[in-house]
């Protein structure tokens, strides 16, 4: 058996990586840095810390980053405890949404490697999946083109990001209504605004 280190191991990835064809597109899970120049799409983004003991808040480091260099999705909702968060989480971080699918009830996959799968019948999210599909694109719609040019935690429960085009989104993850300068955020809700510098 023949063992390497973190280096040689980048550095085997990156030879295959300059000798796929430069036609075919590539899709990475949770790519790390050395990739990046050579994926198309990002599978399950980070999206959330480590929760780390010396970790205080989620700020999208990576997001900042990628973001309108690479497209990226997040982690299965449908398979997500929280999915309304998870989806403000999206908001704020340009994560697209992604879903993972059965066509068979998800109790078939019980007993099996795939019972992860825990609310993944196509048929039962064919119609919310759809519907966070397009809530989330209404409010990147505008965005395409734009990148991700700053994040300020306005509170422990509400933050703002603003992009290229000088659009902002605010999420508000509380239970309460909260408000920036004039505008209002709904309870566990977001709000785009225009014309942000």
């Amino acid at each position: 058996k023949r063992h390497s280190d973190r280096s040689q191991t980048v550095s085997y990835l990156t030879n295959v990586f300059e000798k796929i064809d430069q036609n075919m597109k590539i899709a990475g899970d949770s790519t790390n840095v050395y990739a990046l120049k050579y994926v198309d799409h990002i599978f399950n983004a980070p999206i959330f810390n480590s929760s780390f003991d010396s970790t205080y808040t989620d700020v999208p480091f990576y997001q900042l980053v990628i973001n309108g260099a690479v497209t990226y999705s997040s982690s299965p909702i449908n398979l997500s405890e929280n999915q309304n968060v998870l989806f403000l989480r999206l908001l704020e971080t340009g994560t697209a949404p992604a879903f993972a699918f059965t066509w068979q009830p998800s109790v078939d996959t019980i007993d099996t490697k795939y019972d992860f799968l825990i609310s993944s019948q196509f048929s039962q999210w064919k119609e919310k999946a759809n519907e966070i599909y397009k809530k989330y694109c209404d409010v990147y719609k505008d965005l395409n083109g734009s990148t991700m040019t700053e994040h300020q935690l306005i509170s422990e429960d509400v933050r703002m990001t603003k992009f290229s085009n000088g659009t902002a989104i605010i999420v508000n993850y509380s239970d309460q209504e909260q408000q920036y300068l004039d505008n209002k955020i709904a309870a566990k809700s977001y709000l785009v605004i225009k014309g942000v510098k």
